[in-house]
């Protein structure tokens, strides 16, 4: 029981480190490539962008942006509940 403990927390910091240069530091996926730094930290914020402007983005763009949100924390679902034991 311990070594999947080790397992898990292991796991999760690695998961942790690729999610947080992702949000931070991985330039080549931001839009905005102007060279400043701009963090959204207001929740649902860009999903409603995304949404609003739907027609000109393109339903493709937007699908991808949605179900990726979904996809990068769903591991978290899985983490948390086996490392609370």
């Amino acid at each position: 029981m311990k070594k999947k403990y080790y397992l898990y927390s292991v796991l999760f910091a690695v998961y942790l480190a690729i999610l947080v240069y992702f949000l931070f530091f991985a330039e080549g996926f931001r839009e905005n490539m102007t060279g400043a730094y701009r963090y959204n930290f207001v929740p649902f914020r860009e999903i409603s962008r995304y949404i609003q402007y739907r027609k000109t983005i393109g339903y493709n763009r937007v699908f991808i942006n949605l179900v990726g949100n979904v996809i990068a924390f769903m591991p978290l679902g899985f983490f948390v509940p086996h490392l609370s034991k």
